[in-house]
C-alpha cells in the first residue's frame, strides 16, 4: 500500500499537455516528510507526448523489493481498470497548472464495499520532484508528502 505513492502518481480538469509537468529524470535521495510512506532509493521517469496526450512511464526502486514498480500513465482525464493480484484498481490521471494528478481507487475481486483511495499530485520544481498523497482506506485517513533530488 505505501509503496503505491509513486507507482500511482495519482484528478480530473485539464487535458491539455502544456498543462502537464516535465518530470523526466532520474530521482534519488528520497525523503518522507512525516515519515508514513515507505520512501524509494530510486525514481525514474520516462515522459512522451502521443497525440496530444502526456504519457508517464515511472519505475520505481525499493530496498525491500528485489524488482522494481513500474506504472505507465495516460494524463488524459480518461478511467483505466486493471486488475492485479486479485484486486481492481481503477486509475485516473491528467494534469491542471503544471501539476500531475493522479487518483486511484482499489478494491479486492468480489466485495464492493471495501476500498482504498489514493489521491497523488506530482510536482518539479528546479532539480526536486514532489509527490503529496492523501490514503482513505476504510475509516484511516493519512497524508504525507515525498521529496527527491534529480541525480
Amino acid at each position: 500500500m505505501k509503496k503505491l505513492l509513486l507507482s500511482s502518481l495519482l484528478s480530473v480538469v485539464s487535458f491539455s499537455a502544456l498543462a502537464c509537468p516535465n518530470l523526466i529524470g532520474t530521482y534519488s535521495q528520497c525523503f518522507s516528510d512525516n515519515g508514513m510512506l515507505e520512501v524509494p532509493q530510486k525514481v525514474t521517469i520516462l515522459q512522451i507526448n502521443i497525440g496530444g496526450v502526456e504519457v508517464y512511464n515511472i519505475t520505481s526502486n525499493y530496498s525491500q523489493e528485489p524488482v522494481p514498480e513500474v506504472e505507465e500513465l495516460y494524463a488524459d482525464g480518461k478511467i483505466s481498470l486493471k486488475v492485479v493480484d486479485k484486486q481492481i484498481h481503477v486509475t485516473q490521471s491528467s494534469c491542471t497548472e503544471n501539476q500531475l494528478n493522479v487518483t486511484e481507487v482499489t478494491r479486492p475481486l468480489g466485495n464492493e464495499y471495501e476500498s482504498s483511495e489514493y489521491v497523488t499530485k506530482s510536482t518539479r520544481a528546479g532539480n526536486k520532484l514532489t509527490i503529496q498523497m492523501i490514503a482513505n482506506e476504510g475509516d484511516n485517513s493519512m497524508s504525507d508528502t515525498v521529496t527527491c533530488i534529480a541525480e
